[in-house]
């Protein structure tokens, strides 16, 4: 299916640049954006269906040690222009599966914000969840 967005030519250039950044095409990468929205939005359990526990387990990001080196180093070589392009698919496969969860783990943070009655940004003071920094 095609399909015509106009957008406005400021979230046009960012949206080239952070595919850019991420050594993807434009359309790969706003494919993959709206993928993630559609996460961000399917129905799933609410807040009544889980108690505070089961969401304080679901936040844990499910991406090991090992998992995050890996990315940490294949980010260092695409900055350095060294990447292969297995390591590229490497790379985009990681990066999908950070991502994904990631988008998993802020909705199940909303949900713990709207359960306990407070903002995002003070159930993440609160939890001591930072950016993560590549």
């Amino acid at each position: 299916m095609a399909l015509t967005i106009n957008l406005p030519q400021t979230i046009e250039q960012k949206l080239r640049q952070d595919a850019a950044l991420k050594g993807m095409s434009l359309d790969s990468y706003f494919l993959r954006l709206l993928k993630q929205m559609a996460v961000i939005s399917q129905p799933k359990e609410t807040p009544n269906q889980l108690s505070e526990t089961e969401l304080l387990k679901k936040i844990n990001l499910d991406i090991s040690e090992a998992e995050w080196a890996n990315y940490r180093h294949l980010i260092g070589l695409r900055r350095a222009e060294q990447l292969t392009e297995k390591e590229h698919e490497t790379l985009i496969q990681l990066g999908d599966k950070i991502e994904d969860a990631h988008a998993k783990r802020m909705a199940y943070l909303w949900e713990l914000a709207q359960l306990r009655g407070v903002s995002l940004d003070k159930i993440m003071q609160d939890l001591q969840i930072k950016p993560i920094e590549v």
